[in-house]
């Protein structure tokens, strides 16, 4: 069973990425280089630990309710920054 996320930001210690082989990319990410070095970089950041920049969450992050964090466990991050 999945482990539900329950903070508002990632923990800073080393955890394993896994990448969907069924992910598919209809925005077009692969294809804009500011975006799939940003992606990079937040996978980077979770496999070492490294915290995340603020700017990739929101600014009420942990100081407001986050409707997909309380219902599903789903963190969602900020790619544009």
């Amino acid at each position: 069973m999945p482990i539900r996320q329950k903070l508002s930001r990632l923990e800073a210690k080393p955890k394993k990425v896994l990448l969907s082989p069924t992910f598919r990319d209809p925005s077009g990410i692969a294809r804009n280089d500011d975006f799939a070095k940003t992606v990079d970089h937040i996978r980077r950041c979770i496999a070492n630990g490294t915290p995340l920049p603020s700017g990739y969450y929101s600014k009420g992050a942990g100081l407001r309710s986050d409707t997909m964090l309380m219902n599903f466990g789903i963190m969602h991050l900020h790619l544009g920054r």
